[in-house]
C-alpha cells in the first residue's frame, strides 16, 4: 500500500466484500471512510434506496473534500462500477494520487452473501451490477490498479464451503488446486492441445464445463461457444509469436466466458443477444487467474484485453481510438490482430 495515496477508490458489485475490505483498509492507512450507502442513510433514511443518485454523488464529494481539507486519507466505498463515472470522480479529484481498488468477487458468491442478509437485493439488480461492471484500465488515470481477490471454491469447483458475509473466503487446499490446474493447463496451451483435451481440463471449472455443446443461438455464430473459442486460439497460436503469447492465449480462453451469463432474446430480432459479456467475462477471467495463481501484472494485462475485445468489432475506428487511449498504441495493435482471430472464430 502507497502511504502517500490520499484517496483509495473501491470497484466490486454489491456484496462483493467491499464494506468489510473499507474497514480494514481504513485501519490500514489511517483513513476515513466515505460509503455511498452511508449517504443514503443519511440523506433519504435508507441505504437501499437508488433514486437521487446524482444528490447521493455530490455530498460524497463533498465530505471527501471536508476529509482531505482536514488532512485525512480517504475510502471511497461505493460500486464504481460505471468508467465515465469514476473519470468524472479522478478529473474532480486531478490533483490527489488516487489507487483504485478492484474486488474480484464472483456474481455467485456475491448472490449468496445478500441472500443471507435483512437488506436484500432483488437478482436482476445485481445481474446489472455486474453485466456493467466496466473493469479499470491503465489509461483512466489511476495511480495504481490493486486486485483484491476474493476465493470461492464452491464458485469455482463446486466445492461446498461456508462463506461469511461480506468476508473474504479462503477455502483450504483451493490454491494448491488452482497452482496444479494452471500447470496442466499451460503445458496443455504449450503443445497446442486439441479441442477436446483442452475443454477436458478447463472443464473442471463449472464456467468453461458451461461452454461445451452451448449453442449461441446467434447468426454471428456458427460455432458452439467453446468451439468458438478453441478457433480463436488456433488463430492466435497459429500467428501470434510475441513473447506475452501466454497472454493473448488467456485471452483467447476467457474472452467469452461470460456469454452464458449474459444471454437475452431479443423477439424483435429473432435471436440471442450478449450485450455486456465482455465485461463478466473480464470479471470472470481476473478472477479465475487469480486463483490459478498468477501474478497482478498478468492478470491485469489479460483482462484488460478481455474487457476491450469488442472495440474494434464493433465500435470501428472510433473503438480502436478509444482503446488506444486506455490502453496504448502497442496494445492496439495486439487487439487488432485479436480482432482478427474473434472473426475467423466465427
Amino acid at each position: 500500500m502507497n502511504p502517500k495515496a490520499a484517496l483509495h477508490m473501491l470497484v466490486g458489485i454489491p456484496g462483493s466484500g467491499k464494506s468489510v475490505y473499507a474497514r480494514e483498509l481504513a485501519s490500514a492507512v489511517r483513513g476515513v471512510i466515505v460509503s455511498t450507502d452511508a449517504v443514503r442513510l443519511k440523506l433519504f433514511g435508507g441505504e437501499t434506496r437508488q433514486k437521487n443518485t446524482y444528490v447521493i454523488f455530490d455530498e460524497a464529494f463533498r465530505e471527501i473534500e471536508a476529509a482531505l481539507a482536514a488532512g485525512r486519507t480517504v475510502i471511497f466505498d461505493a460500486t464504481n462500477v460505471d468508467r465515465d463515472r469514476r473519470a468524472k470522480f479522478l478529473k474532480r479529484f486531478a490533483d490527489e494520487r488516487v489507487e483504485c481498488h478492484v474486488l474480484d468477487t464472483l456474481y455467485e458468491t456475491a448472490q449468496r452473501r445478500i441472500s443471507g442478509r435483512k437488506r436484500k437485493l432483488d437478482d436482476k439488480i445485481l445481474a446489472k451490477y455486474a453485466k456493467n461492471l466496466q473493469f479499470p484500465l491503465p489509461g483512466e488515470g489511476f495511480a495504481e490498479v490493486r486486485l483484491v481477490h476474493m476465493p470461492d471454491a464452491e464458485a469455482l469447483y463446486g466445492q461446498a464451503v461456508a462463506l461469511p458475509d461480506d468476508g473474504a473466503n479462503v477455502p483450504s487446499g483451493s490454491q494448491s488446486q488452482g497452482n496444479e490446474l494452471r500447470l496442466k493447463l499451460e503445458t496443455l496451451l504449450r503443445q497446442e492441445a486439441g479441442h477436446d483435451e483442452l475443454f477436458a481440463e478447463l472443464s473442471a471449472v463449472p464456467s468453461f464445463a458451461r461452454m461445451l455443446g452451448y449453442d449461441q443461438g446467434n447468426p454471428y455464430h456458427s460455432r458452439t461457444l467453446s468451439q468458438h473459442t478453441y478457433a480463436v486460439l488456433e488463430y492466435v497460436n497459429a500467428f501470434y509469436g510475441e513473447e506475452d503469447r501466454l497472454e493473448m492465449q488467456w485471452t483467447a480462453l476467457l474472452h467469452d466466458i461470460g456469454k452464458p451469463f449474459c444471454q437475452v432474446w431479443k423477439e424483435a430480432r429473432g435471436h440471442y443477444s450478449y450485450f455486456g459479456h465482455e465485461h463478466v467475462s473480464a470479471s470472470i477471467g481476473c478472477h479465475l487467474l487469480k486463483a490459478l495463481g498468477y501474478g497482478d501484472d498478468f492478470v491485469l494485462d489479460v483482462t484488460a484485453r478481455i474487457e476491450t475485445h469488442m472495440e474494434i468489432l464493433h465500435g470501428g475506428d472510433a473503438g480502436a481510438s478509444n482503446l488506444y487511449h486506455l490502453l496504448g498504441g502497442e496494445m492496439l495493435a495486439r487487439m487488432y490482430l485479436f480482432a482478427e482471430a474473434d472473426t475467423f472464430g466465427k
